[in-house]
């Protein structure tokens, strides 16, 4: 709403100037009244009335309150009975629907904008067509808003027959919009529905057209690349390799259209870390640093150089990345990492401290890696009550996954090995069952039972995982 009416202030202006005194001071008046009065007085004028709900339409804008927007809407209306040859009523109705239509997304304030663009036109085509927006890109917004809803509806059911039922209601807006007016927007959901469905042929035509479509050609590229990332990793399925091929495709060919673009270069640093291909990663990660040198950017590339036992240079980049931002705990969690596998256990300690008072802006899941982290330092020096003290500590445990239950069990002593193994259903927890183990049984000095588990760990090839990483490690360590 905004922007519409900052954008077309020339026509919110269009107020005839010999009345524009008059019609100032009236619209005060009128805009004082409780709104059944404002419609009754015959003697206000019909440009005092266009005045009147400008400023509803200015009140609108600044407050957010739809009251203001249906007084200028009943303003408008009455202006119009007034004064039918009225241009600047017209106008000025047609966008005050348009925000309504934006607002409500119903068919009926679609309906009426259009009329009211109909009547402006008959007045002043020239007008109309240079200043005021055309009606078919508000349907395609419209029609694209209520595609984005249905989707999201579509992935919250839990009902297989209701999230059907809103997938398809989904697509069908979206076409509608690209029907009123071929937009990216709208195709670029298209593909990201079909893309969770896993039919790549029609997600890769509807990027293909979102991006010709787009003044940043490499965006939608950049944004499928992402969805693909999201779907590697599933509960019914860990590790796809198809998901990671087309994350690799979407986010080189988003290179190759915007090679100055950082979040291109990082996307592909992200999906080459999951092929395992870690020079290719850590050369896209240091051209995202160079482009644009963010906090965030510099974790992502101390997370490659890790990947490659870079340690002392991965350090060095969290390090800057915390000064750059002391606020991303993504970072210092990243530090805390980078420690456990170097063994300096001594630096975790501080780390984690200050993590913990952050623990409520820290998401459930990794807090709690990070504290299996911690508490595998206090065991590997042999304080393992201390180590059991934290784990009884955890915060928000009530939102731990199922899987992350098994694990806490384990390190509580509540689920033997052979359990954890047989609860793990998928590659990742499997990943992540046969490392604590293995770590564990490691500062047990039970070295054969495990370098099997880390081997097993290894040859599972999650390479994103940092438990695959710290596995190569540990098992190094033994040989």
């Amino acid at each position: 709403m905004l922007t519409i009416f900052r954008a077309y202030a020339a026509v919110l202006l269009l107020v005839v100037p010999g009345h524009m005194v008059k019609a100032q001071a009236q619209a005060q008046t009128l805009s004082a009244l409780p709104p059944a009065a404002v419609a009754g007085p015959s003697q206000i004028s019909a440009e005092s009335r266009v005045e009147a709900a400008r400023q509803y339409l200015m009140q609108y804008e600044q407050e957010g309150d739809a009251a203001n927007l249906e007084r200028a809407i009943e303003e408008l209306r009455a202006a119009v009975r007034l004064k039918p040859d009225l241009f600047q009523a017209h106008a000025l109705l047609y966008l005050a629907f348009i925000g309504k239509a934006l607002k409500e997304l119903e068919q009926t304030a679609l309906d009426d904008a259009r009329k009211a663009y109909d009547a402006a036109y008959a007045l002043a085509p020239t007008v109309v067509r240079t200043e005021l927006p055309n009606p078919a890109l508000i349907t395609a917004k419209v029609y694209g808003q209520q595609g984005n809803l249905s989707w999201q509806r579509s992935q919250a059911a839990e009902n297989p027959t209701e999230k059907k039922k809103e997938r398809d209601e989904a697509v069908r807006r979206l076409q509608a919009s690209l029907a009123a007016h071929p937009n990216s927007r709208s195709h670029i959901l298209l593909a990201e529905i079909f893309a969770y469905e896993g039919n790549h042929e029609l997600a890769d035509f509807e990027v293909k057209q979102a991006s010709d479509l787009n003044s940043s050609p490499e965006l939608p590229y950049i944004y499928i690349g992402y969805i693909y990332i999201d779907l590697i990793n599933t509960d019914q399925e860990c590790g796809n390799e198809r998901s990671i091929g087309n994350s690799v495709k979407a986010f080189q060919q988003a290179v190759r259209l915007a090679p100055e673009s950082a979040e291109a270069h990082t996307g592909l640093r992200i999906a080459y870390d999951y092929k395992g291909m870690n020079d290719l990663a850590a050369f896209h990660a240091r051209e995202a640093v160079r482009l644009s040198p963010t906090s965030d950017r510099l974790v992502h590339l101390a997370i490659t150089l890790e990947s490659i036992g870079s340690y002392d240079e991965a350090i060095v980049h969290l390090e800057e990345a915390i000064k750059l931002d002391t606020s991303n705990n993504w970072a210092l969690e990243t530090l805390l990492h980078v420690y456990f596998l170097t063994q300096k256990y001594d630096m975790m300690e501080e780390i984690y401290s200050l993590l913990h008072t952050r623990r409520s802006q820290i998401p459930t899941s990794a807090f709690f890696y990070t504290s299996l982290d911690y508490i595998l330092s206090l065991e590997a020096n042999g304080r393992a009550k201390e180590a059991i003290k934290v784990l009884k500590n955890l915060p928000r445990t009530d939102e731990l996954s199922a899987w992350e239950m098994k694990l806490l069990h384990f390190f509580l002593g509540k689920l033997t090995e052979a359990a954890l193994f047989e609860a793990a259903r998928t590659k990742c927890e499997k990943t992540e069952g046969y490392f604590y183990a293995g770590v564990r049984q490691y500062y047990k000095k039970n070295l054969d039972r495990a370098a099997e588990y880390l081997r097993n760990v290894i040859m599972i090839e999650l390479f994103s995982f940092r438990e695959y990483d710290a596995a190569r490690v540990f098992a190094e360590r033994i040989k």
